[in-house]
């Protein structure tokens, strides 16, 4: 039996051409065709339930729209918008390269140079960076004359633009390149560049005492200045005669003739002051010092070379004085400490008064006291005198006074062995007598000399 097609939705049985349906087919057909409806009849959607749904779905539509109350931009929702360039920020395309706009970039990135100013008066000069604005300007580009360096403002202050070299004569610029190629090109010139009138070396001829010299282009003039190698010894009051101008005299720094000495080879340097040639770097005068004024072991530097000193030297030494005078010869050189000595009892109660010791004048009253020792009477009378003869041993006995002795009798003897009485003495200053006087006649026993022990006082 051929197969029965089916329909795509509910698989109803479907014949074609020449076949027939048997009576089963229907019936399984109207059972698909009834439960089908049964289905369609228990989910149909009542008026109620369509309404809520209907409900919700616009409560939800609502709540994801935007109210027509708001505004964008402050312009409101309740009919179309149009957003312009201004509502987002944006620059309008006609600013865009133009006049108060803003400049475009160009296909490298950069600004167009049409689009850029020409800061010609965004450039400000001053002497120094201490007279800058205290505040500067943006966008502005500021110089400093005395350094020729360029800064801008920073915000808080000036910063340098660029760390390049600047020209300029100071420790921190570049020097110019035309003066720099102006020193090099003079450094390089031969001969008196600087119109300093100074001569190029040259030897001299004639004699020693009236040399001539030939320099090219030479004019003597007031400053002019001339190194001469000598061909001879110069000889003394010598002149110089320059490219036969005539002979002028060569003189030292004082105005002196010049002095025989530099020899040949040697070379002089003079400066020609209008009348004479000065000669420069001479040693000057040496004086009158010789030998007998130089130390021994010494020398001097002479007219005629260095010459020997020959002054002895003294080392140290002591002197005491004494009664006679010491002296120091003459003509030496106290190489040591030369010594005087002093002494402590050097004062004026240690000298007689009256006297006067290196200077010191005396103050003590203590003489001088010698004793004349025993003497015996040259009388061998009993008389009342008896004397005493001293002229012989005190050579100044004229000058003295009785103040001037003390008498001390001994070995006196009366006649009668009485006790010896009272006495006194005198002396004569101009025979050098003293006389003593017993006060009594007859008293002395005339065979017992007198004695009596003496002194003076000075």
């Amino acid at each position: 039996m051929p197969s029965v097609n089916k329909t795509p939705n509910y698989e109803l049985n479907q014949w074609q051409g020449n076949e027939y349906p048997k009576r089963q087919d229907f019936v399984d057909d109207n059972a698909v065709i009834d439960g089908a409806l049964h289905g369609l009849e228990t989910s149909k959607e009542t008026p109620a339930g369509a309404q809520a749904k209907a409900d919700a779905a616009e409560a939800a539509a609502k709540a994801a729209s935007v109210p027509t109350t708001r505004k964008v931009n402050n312009k409101a929702l309740s009919s179309d918008v149009t957003i312009t360039a201004s509502d987002v920020g944006a620059i309008p395309t006609a600013q865009k390269g133009s006049a108060n706009g803003v400049a475009e970039l160009g296909s490298d990135g950069r600004v167009p140079a049409a689009q850029l100013p020409s800061y010609v008066d965004d450039v400000l000069e001053y002497a120094s960076m201490g007279s800058f604005p205290a505040t500067g300007e943006a966008g502005k580009i500021y110089i400093a004359q005395d350094t020729n360096r360029t800064y801008r403002w920073g915000g808080s202050s000036y910063v340098e633009i660029s760390q390049s070299l600047a020209l300029g004569e100071t420790s921190s610029t570049a020097y110019r390149g035309d003066r720099g190629k102006t020193s090099y090109d003079h450094s390089q010139t031969v001969g008196d560049a600087h119109g300093l009138k100074q001569a190029v070396p040259v030897t001299t001829s004639g004699t020693g005492s009236a040399l001539t010299a030939t320099i090219s282009g030479l004019t003597l003039s007031d400053g002019v200045t001339l190194r001469l190698k000598l061909h001879t010894a110069i000889s003394a009051g010598a002149t110089l005669n320059v490219n036969s101008a005539g002979n002028v005299a060569i003189k030292d720094v004082k105005g002196n003739a010049v002095k025989a000495g530099p020899v040949a080879g040697s070379y002089l340097t003079l400066i020609y002051n209008g009348t004479n040639f000065i000669l420069q770097g001479e040693g000057g005068e040496y004086g009158t010092a010789g030998a007998a004024q130089v130390l021994a072991g010494y020398t001097i530097g002479t007219e005629n070379g260095l010459v020997s000193g020959s002054i002895p030297s003294k080392g140290s030494q002591t002197y005491t004085p004494g009664t006679g005078n010491q002296t120091i010869s003459a003509g030496q050189y106290l190489s040591g400490i030369q010594t005087i000595a002093g002494d402590a009892d050097l004062i004026a109660e240690n000298i007689r008064s009256g006297k006067n010791i290196f200077g010191v004048a005396g103050s003590s009253n203590v003489k001088k006291v010698t004793t004349l020792g025993r003497q015996q009477s040259t009388s061998s009378s009993n008389w009342v005198y008896c004397y005493f003869d001293i002229h012989s041993l005190v050579s100044n006995y004229s000058s003295l006074t009785i103040d001037n002795f003390i008498v001390q009798l001994n070995q006196f003897r009366t006649i009668d062995n009485d006790t010896l009485p009272s006495f006194s003495y005198s002396y004569n200053p101009s025979n050098g007598i003293i006389t003593l006087d017993s006060g009594e006649d007859n008293m002395f026993d005339t065979i017992t000399p007198a004695y009596a022990n003496i002194w003076v006082i000075e």
